[in-house]
């Protein structure tokens, strides 16, 4: 019977199955313990210790090296924050999703609420609306 050995612990289980994925792509054969519990009754997981990520023995070592040598992989996708405002150069923007006043109108007319959507951006420092020209590569 092989043993196992806990590599590290989790409060919830989506951090989990990242770091098992890693794991198990690098051959390293992984069992979960308490993953169910946590799942059905949520707030039991800091009180059972936490959903127990495990391996072999003789894989311990190597899957400490793993986990600490390969982070989280972070997207390339450029964030809202990176567009800047026109008049104020600030990034604390927000994305504008719906036209309010068409909607309105459209809801008052039709009796529906149908949304008319805008590619207009409003910055929270100096309260403008502007729209972003996305630049091309």
């Amino acid at each position: 019977m092989k043993e196992y050995i806990t590599v590290k612990t989790y409060v919830f289980p989506h951090e989990l199955y990242i770091d098992r994925s890693k794991l198990e792509s690098f051959g390293i054969e992984c069992l979960t313990k308490d993953e169910i519990t946590a799942q059905v009754h949520n707030f039991y997981s800091n009180a059972i210790g936490g959903i127990r990520l495990q391996v072999r023995t003789e894989d311990f070592e190597k899957a400490n090296e793993i986990l600490s040598d390969y982070p989280d992989i972070k997207t390339d996708e450029k964030s809202i924050s990176e567009i800047k405002c026109p008049n104020c150069g600030s990034s604390n923007i927000n994305k504008i999703k719906f036209n309010r006043i068409r909607s309105l109108v459209a809801l008052m007319l039709f009796g529906l609420p149908i949304p008319f959507l805008t590619k207009k951006h409003q910055c929270y420092e100096c309260h403008k609306e502007f729209r972003h020209k996305l630049a091309k590569d």
